[in-house]
């Protein structure tokens, strides 16, 4: 069972217009925009085998963020 991440969860045919596809991973089944404890905001895409692909990679604070989001979701 897959906890929920607080933030924004948008289903993909919601976001087809939005960013250069050729950017996007192709399975990806939802894209979640998640504002972190320290107010940062990070753009992830998370495919169908739940790898996780980080658009906006501006602090290691983020990095590590993603990575305790991963581990919800495996």
């Amino acid at each position: 069972m897959r906890r929920r991440v607080i933030g924004c969860e948008r289903k993909a045919h919601m976001q087809k217009r939005e960013g250069d596809p050729r950017q996007r991973p192709r399975d990806f089944e939802r894209f979640i925009t998640v504002i972190t404890f320290v107010g940062y905001e990070l753009n992830i895409y998370v495919s169908s085998n739940a790898t996780y692909f980080l658009m906006k990679r501006d602090t290691d604070s983020q990095t590590r963020a993603v990575e305790r989001l991963s581990s919800l979701y495996v």
